[in-house]
């Protein structure tokens, strides 16, 4: 007989299988978008401090951003395995955020196979052009850096900063962004000033009186006052002297909403009469054979952003800004920094910009100070003869009959050749005076020599043109 309980053991189910090990997907690599990384104000200093580079920057940058828990952004990753690193980093028309410039700040020294480094339409602000000049310490092997397509807009001052992050009401907000379109706006203006005057004979009236002939031709009195839309606007100004939009659109809205009644209709002589009150420093021609006691000092947000790239400290050898909108106050503070020169600059292009004769005055004493530029770049500039002439002075020979004039420039050298050995620099080739007898009876003739070392001009964009010394 079978046993109890044998049957009621048969009808059990079987036990069921152990349930199967799910596979881990491999966890998702977040994609780079800009705001992605705003949290960030600073990076972890334990995190950097502990950092070990090997030398590349695409790997270090991908390991970094790994230790600091951040989203790397794409043209700065990795692309592909087993490739040697390339000696340029190039990238184009790709917005930079600020965790990505910090990160620049930690790997960069340390990634010796790279010699040129071209950020091309990043739209860099004055804050991120700060973080990436401070990346470039001695240690880095970057020796060209090109800047290009990169117009720079007037940040908040320190004060309206500060208000603005300890507001209370939106009202104070608005007033601090009030200010600053203010400022903005009066800076296009000068800017806009000084490129009307350049095209047209340094004169407003004749640029105004060009302008009007597109307005109604042969009816100049009318044309000044016909109000105009900014269609209207933008095409007079390309037919006349090929301007572009994005400097002639700003200028029509500034004159629309801070000096007309915001109706979308501006007329010419508001234009004039506007440009013509802004205030002006007058260009001096003079030739001035003794450099001035001390360098120029000249301040200004958006040009100090540029001219840190060429101070005392920046072991860069070659400069581009191309295409970067620089005018007249850019170039005061680059000029004073060119006047402080880094002992490695070689070459700088300014190509492109809205450089003028009053700025070429800038650059031009600059190079009383600085003898180690040997390429300066001002192609498709508004640079005339008048500005070339200028640039020249201090350059090359000059040729002297007065005798009191020549001992005041003598003692000037000595002086200047004392304090140069104290700082053990070479002087010789840079200003000295001779003096050649003359024929029986005739006084002599001094021969004063500025920056003989050759320098390479390129006023107006068709080829370069080499300045000697040749007497």
């Amino acid at each position: 007989m079978p046993k109890k309980g044998a049957k009621a053991k048969e009808d059990e189910p079987p036990p069921p299988d152990p349930p199967e090990e799910e596979e881990e997907e491999p966890a998702k690599r977040k994609a780079w978008v800009y705001g992605i990384n705003n949290h960030v104000e600073r990076l972890s200093p334990e995190v950097v401090q502990a950092f070990r580079a090997n030398g590349h920057l695409r790997d270090d940058y991908a390991l970094l951003c790994g230790q600091l828990g951040l989203v790397g952004h794409h043209e700065l990753m990795p692309s592909a395995k087993g490739l040697p690193p390339p000696k340029e980093l190039n990238l184009q028309s790709c917005l930079l955020d600020r965790a990505s410039v910090l990160m620049l700040q930690v790997v960069l020294p340390s990634s010796l196979h790279l010699s040129s480094l071209r950020l091309s339409g990043c739209a860099l602000d004055v804050e991120l052009l700060t973080l990436l000049r401070q990346a470039f310490t001695s240690e880095t092997a970057v020796q060209t850096l090109h800047v290009e397509w990169n117009r720079v807009e007037l940040p908040l001052e320190e004060s309206s900063r500060a208000t603005v992050k300890e507001a209370h009401h939106w009202s104070e907000i608005d007033e601090a962004e009030r200010q600053l379109e203010h400022r903005r706006a009066r800076r296009s203006l000068v800017s806009f000033r000084d490129e009307l005057e350049m095209l047209q004979g340094d004169s407003i009236q004749k640029a105004i009186q060009q302008l009007s002939e597109k307005v109604v031709p042969g009816r100049p009195s009318t044309a000044r006052i016909w109000p105009m839309d900014l269609q209207t606007w933008i095409s007079i100004f390309y037919d006349t002297f090929h301007m572009d939009v994005l400097d002639c659109e700003p200028i029509f809205n500034i004159l629309d909403s801070d000096h007309g009644a915001g109706d979308g209709l501006v007329p010419l002589a508001k234009l004039q009469e506007v440009l013509e009150a802004l205030p002006r420093d007058e260009i001096s021609t003079e030739e001035r054979l003794i450099p001035p006691a001390q360098p120029p000092e000249f301040s200004d947000e958006i040009g100090n952003a540029f001219a840190a790239f060429l101070d005392k400290t920046s072991p860069l050898e070659m400069l581009s800004f191309r295409c970067c909108n620089l005018s007249r106050p850019e170039v005061q503070a680059i000029s004073a920094a060119l006047a402080s020169p880094s002992p490695h600059l070689r070459a700088l292009n300014l190509w492109g910009n809205k450089i003028c004769d009053r700025s070429v005055k800038y650059l031009a004493e600059a190079l009383e100070f600085n003898f180690g530029l040997q390429f300066l770049g001002l192609g498709r500039n508004y640079v005339t003869h008048v500005g070339l002439q200028i640039l020249c002075q201090v350059l090359g020979v000059t040729h002297l009959t007065d005798k009191a004039v020549a001992d005041k420039i003598l003692k000037s050298l000595k002086a200047t050749h004392r304090s140069s050995k104290r700082r053990r620099k070479l002087s010789e080739h840079h200003r000295r005076m001779e003096m050649e007898e003359s024929a029986t009876g005739q006084p002599p003739i001094w021969t004063l020599v500025r920056n003989s070392r050759m320098m390479q001009v390129l006023p107006f964009g068709f080829g370069p043109e080499t300045l000697r010394c040749r007497p």
